[in-house]
């Protein structure tokens, strides 16, 4: 039952991660070719940030603040518990230390993206200046999200192939936990 109700909630943020991507690109089509600070995985300085925003000009700027930016808000805690629930079914309960690794490190990536939104919405409402060091930090929030990210989805995917060789095994009828009898019991 608890495994049913943990594959349709997977089930349903993936649906949510699907429409709320399908509604991003659609925002983003909107914009001027002007290259989204949030996808700019190696960073940006602030001669970046400012070819950026007059690349977007006044509509794509006013589409950037007002509808990219909230919904980016929601998509941190959307991508954070889906990617939760699927390290937790690929972990189990093999190894308590690994599932808090991993919980951490998704955490701390919904934070460095909710920091690098909050950021860069203080610099594009002109609240704070867009100075070098103000560029700089907000780019190094987005750098470390995108690198937790990565090795996040690493780790996922270096579980899912333990857990499919082990299953291989184990249907073999050689599961690492029951070694192969070596014949020592022969009459």
């Amino acid at each position: 039952m608890q495994s049913n109700l943990k594959l349709w909630h997977l089930l349903l943020m993936a649906f949510v991660m699907i429409v709320h991507n399908l509604v991003f690109v659609w925002l983003v089509s909107q914009m001027s070719p002007g290259a989204m600070f949030d996808y700019m995985v190696f960073g940006y300085d602030q001669v970046d940030y400012r070819s950026n925003l007059y690349r977007l000009g006044e509509t794509g700027l006013n589409v950037y603040k007002y509808k990219v930016l909230p919904l980016d808000m929601v998509y941190p805690f959307v991508y954070a518990t889906t990617a939760l629930i699927a390290w937790e079914m690929v972990v189990k309960a093999r190894n308590r230390r690994l599932y808090w690794i991993g919980g951490v490190l998704m955490v701390a990536g919904v934070f460095l993206d909710y920091g690098e939104n909050a950021r860069l919405g203080l610099m594009l409402f002109e609240i704070v200046p867009p100075s070098a060091s103000n560029v700089a930090t907000t780019s190094h929030f987005t750098m470390a999200k995108w690198g937790i990210i990565v090795l996040f989805v690493m780790m996922l995917l270096v579980m899912t192939l333990v857990n499919r060789s082990e299953r291989r095994n184990a249907n073999s009828g050689n599961s690492p936990a029951d070694p192969v009898d070596s014949g020592s019991s022969r009459v």
